[in-house]
Parts: structure tokens; sequence; C-alpha cells
């Protein structure tokens, strides 16, 4: 792949890494009117953020298993889909518990999005060029975060907390067309193991970073990259005081190190990761 066509790689996954950094971000700094709106207290609204962490963080290494199986681009388009599928119905949600419900189908499309980038960008992109290329995904991901809380609030202090769902959209449906026209098809591979859904369920699935598990080992660290920026998120807007989320994310983080250290002997992090 040429250097040209690598750049426009990076910049097709930037879009669907700035749709996950703004999904990540825009809820917490207008909680409280979302709250107030259903009718509770902001304390009792923490589901809407915290629901959406542990399915990105429970789901990111099942995505990477399920794109070495399916193919990584068909799992990028997936995840861009349940991202609009997600915030279009948070955007009509009737219930706040409702749309703690659809922010779970958010957080999953969140996954598969960064478990299916950082597989294409390891798959396609020169060894020489990985570095620069994937830190500039990283750029997109932090340009995201600082802007999408200004944005947010802004958005929502004129046309109510529903529209940063509705802003949602338009990001959504130009990240899934630019990657429909930009990324590379899968490859036509022979057909691997079958996917155990328990396996999936409980992560007692074998990580190799071998070219067959290439979306396991990469969705790993996605995993770690994304997890401090996610939980920061969290932790540093409206819940930071509340005991009960800090728990929360705190027994998440240890389950995450809890799952590493289960599989410590089964991943190996072969050069095939780099060199294929």
């Amino acid at each position: 792949m040429t250097t040209n066509n690598q750049w426009r790689l990076v910049w097709s996954i930037g879009l669907g890494t700035l749709l996950t950094a703004y999904g990540s971000s825009a809820v917490t700094s207008v909680l409280p009117l979302i709250a107030h709106d259903f009718g509770y207290p902001t304390a009792k609204a923490k589901g809407v953020v915290t629901l959406y962490l542990f399915a990105l963080c429970a789901l990111l290494p099942a995505a990477g298993r399920v794109g070495d199986s399916i193919g990584h681009r068909r799992l990028y388009l997936y995840g861009v889909g349940l991202s609009f599928l997600g915030a279009f119905l948070c955007a009509y949600a009737p219930a706040l518990s409702w749309l703690a419900f659809f922010r779970i189908i958010e957080g999953a499309g969140t996954a598969c999005i960064l478990s299916g980038g950082a597989a294409i960008i390891t798959r396609y992109c020169a060894f020489r060029r990985r570095g620069i290329l994937l830190s500039w995904l990283s750029t997109m991901a932090y340009i995201g975060l600082a802007v999408t809380p200004a944005f947010s609030a802004s958005v929502a202090s004129v046309f109510g907390w529903r529209a940063i769902f509705v802003a949602h959209l338009p990001l959504a449906i130009w990240a899934f067309f630019s990657a429909a026209r930009m990324l590379p098809g899968d490859d036509p591979t022979p057909p691997r193991s079958p996917i155990q859904v328990t396996g999936l369920l409980t992560h007692r699935t074998v990580v190799f970073a071998a070219p067959g598990y290439r979306g396991a080992a990469a969705a790993m660290i996605a995993l770690g990259r994304n997890l401090g920026m996610l939980t920061g998120t969290a932790l540093c807007g409206l819940f930071y005081s509340s005991p009960q989320t800090v728990l929360i994310l705190s027994s998440g983080i240890l389950f995450v190190a809890f799952v590493c250290a289960r599989h410590r002997n089964n991943i190996s992090l072969r050069a095939d990761l780099l060199t294929n």
C-alpha cells in the first residue's frame, strides 16, 4: 500500500476514532440536564456513563476475536452501524433506564470500531510507519475528548440534551461511507476455528499475536490504551465524588488486569504482529 493510501486509511479510521471519543465524553458534561429531565438526581443517572464503559471494556477482546473470524473491515463497519443505532435510540429514549441500555449498544459499537481500526492499521500499514500512523489515531481521539465537552454543553443548552445524540448521527454516517469507500476489502482466508460464545463471554479465548489472531491482540492493545482515557473521562466528570462509581470503575480495571494475568501464559507477542 502506497504512502498516500496509508494516510487515507488513517483518515478514514480516524473519523471512527473521533466518533468514539465523542460518544464517550459528550454525555458526561450534560448529565445533570439528562437527570433533571427524567426527574432523578444526578447521582442516579451514573449508569448512563458506567454501563457504556463496562460494555466497551468487556467487549473489546471479544470484538477482536470476532474480527479475526469475519474480517476486520466488516467488524469496523458493523461497529459504526451499532454506534449510529445506539445514538439514534438514545436520542429518543423514553426513560433513563432505556437510555442506559441504549448506551450499552453504543459501547458495543465503540468496541468494534477500536478493535477493527487498530487491526486494519497493523495489517496494511508498513512497519516503519505504523508508529506515526497509530499516533495520529490517538491524536484524533484526544482532539475529540478536548472539543466534545464544550461542544455538547453548548448544543444541549440551546437544543436540549437529546441534540447531542442527534449530532452524533451525521458524523457516524460520514465515518461509515468513508470507511466503506477507503478501507481495503478483507482477504479471503480459510475457515478458522469457530467462535466459542461462552469463551467470549468469560474472556477465556486464547489470544495470539499471529496473523489469524491479529484482531484479538490489537483489541487488547486498544483496551489498554483506551481504558484509562475512558475511565478518566467518567471520573473527571460529575461522578468523582461518588464512592460507588469509583468502586465500580476500579473493580472493572481490576477485572481486566485479572484477565490479562490469567492468560499471561497463553499470550504470545510474536514478531508476526509487526512483520506480517
